[in-house]
């Protein structure tokens, strides 16, 4: 598996080339529980310039399902500020919720959101981080995007 620098170069490259292809070589992460750990830990705060979300956005339903998971993947694992715009692009270009790249679920006791992607470790985010400008910037747009999901089930509160 590549380290962490050669993987970021991964990334960035075929950004820089608009090609999703050389994203094929971050597969071998999928292939172990741990690999998908490890990437999660290198992919961390990943800073994409924001010139290339159209790109990645483009990138999440891309023919090739296996870039597809990967970019899906990736931004998952990057942290609050791109999955943030994906999540406000989606609602913006008010795509059919169905096809919504990740699974949400809202856990009203604990307060907290758990964005999901079936075979990859998930992301909570919870709303004792409203404190935190990017995080409360996070959860209005979880907010809308849950409840366009789940119009039956809005907890109180929520932003739409």
């Amino acid at each position: 598996m590549p380290d962490e620098r050669r993987l970021i170069q991964i990334i960035r490259d075929a950004l820089l080339q608009h090609d999703p292809q050389n994203l094929l070589q971050l597969s071998e992460y999928f292939s172990t529980w741990d690999g998908l750990l490890k990437l999660r830990d290198m992919t961390t705060g990943l800073y994409i310039n924001q010139n290339y979300y159209d790109v990645i956005f483009s990138w999440f339903w891309h023919q090739d399902p296996a870039i597809s998971k990967i970019v899906r993947t990736v931004i998952l694992f990057s942290g609050a500020r791109v999955l943030t715009t994906i999540i406000e692009d989606f609602l913006e270009q008010d795509k059919d919720i169905s096809n919504f790249p990740y699974e949400i679920s809202y856990n009203l006791s604990e307060k907290e959101f758990h964005i999901d992607l079936p075979g990859v470790p998930g992301r909570g985010v919870s709303h004792y981080g409203r404190d935190n400008p990017e995080i409360d910037r996070f959860l209005c747009v979880l907010e809308k995007i849950y409840a366009r999901m789940y119009p039956e089930r809005i907890p109180p509160g929520f932003r739409q």
